[in-house]
């Protein structure tokens, strides 16, 4: 859609509310999703479905096109893109059963190790 198009259509929506103009910037702004959603996340964990990130995705696009205040000289883009990676983040959070104080060790396990080998020239030992 052109962008004075947009700004019609943006109007109608903010203005009275108008929920076809609703319907017609979240399905213009669509892609966004599915660009974020692969900037996000490369390869998903087992128990998590691609559409289940793009489900996620378009509600953080819907509270976007909800929330955005076109006043404010801020492209709606950059706005929706922090929502929706907002809302894929929070998914993936409440599909993970590992509580975040042991993924943050294992990653400080992980980068001694690696140090360890770089010092070392070889694997380290368990001991």
């Amino acid at each position: 859609m052109a962008a004075r198009q947009m700004e019609d259509v943006w109007r109608r929506f903010k203005g009275s509310g108008d929920s076809r103009a609703r319907d017609a910037i979240i399905n213009n702004y669509a892609y966004l999703v599915k660009i974020t959603a692969g900037r996000v996340v490369s390869n998903l964990p087992p128990n998590l479905e691609r559409e289940d990130l793009y489900t996620a995705g378009s509600m953080g696009l819907i509270k976007a096109v909800d929330q955005f205040d076109p006043g404010r000289q801020v492209k709606f883009e950059t706005y929706a893109i922090a929502l929706i990676r907002g809302a894929i983040l929070e998914s993936l959070r409440e599909e993970d059963w590992v509580p975040r104080s042991i993924r943050e060790r294992a990653k400080t396990l992980e980068r001694a190790f690696f140090e360890l080998e770089l010092s070392l020239g070889r694997p380290p030992k368990e001991d």
